[in-house]
């Protein structure tokens, strides 16, 4: 938020990428005017006092941060296999770039004010059947819907042309 404030951005492109779907849900909320588009890219579309863990398996990942992650963050437990990439050396690339994350950010609900600006253009765009609620969501509320299914859920790994030329198209 500070950086569109200090910068003197508007009309900014928003874009959240799973969990991302969260932090730009937030950002779009507090920044108002200055966003012009929210894209959500096969991301959680939070719902106002909902946490990440409401969208996901509590108990598993409860045990996991405890387990492996000393109570306050999460070690990944999912691979790039889990998300669709197949390509030997794609998959070794993102695996070894695959790190923890706070617990705090699946358990903490997100507080909207709703400020986010009432002419700021939404999209969704489904790449992959574990989002498929949030997408369905999304239409519901009038987003503008698109699906680039082939791809997984790492389209920009799997297919950056496609999406590329998706996103180029929205804005």
């Amino acid at each position: 938020m500070g950086t569109l404030t200090y910068e003197g951005l508007n009309e900014v492109v928003l874009v959240g990428h799973s969990y991302g779907g969260m932090v730009i849900a937030g950002v779009a909320d507090q920044a108002g005017a200055r966003v012009g588009h929210v894209v959500y890219l096969d991301a959680f579309l939070p719902e106002d006092g909902k946490a990440l863990r409401d969208y996901a398996p509590g108990e598993v990942l409860d045990e996991m941060a405890d387990a492996r992650g000393e109570g306050w963050r999460l070690p990944s437990y999912m691979w790039a296999t889990d998300f669709d990439v197949t390509d030997p050396s794609d998959v070794t690339w993102i695996n070894e770039r695959l790190g923890d994350q706070p617990y705090k950010t699946f358990t903490q609900p997100l507080m909207l004010t709703g400020h986010a600006s009432p002419t700021a253009k939404r999209s969704y765009i489904l790449t992959g059947a574990g989002f498929a609620s949030h997408a369905n969501r999304a239409r519901q509320a009038g987003f503008a819907s698109y699906k680039l299914l082939s791809a997984g859920h790492d389209s920009m790994v799997t297919q950056p042309l496609e999406l590329t030329t998706l996103m180029i198209s929205l804005v």
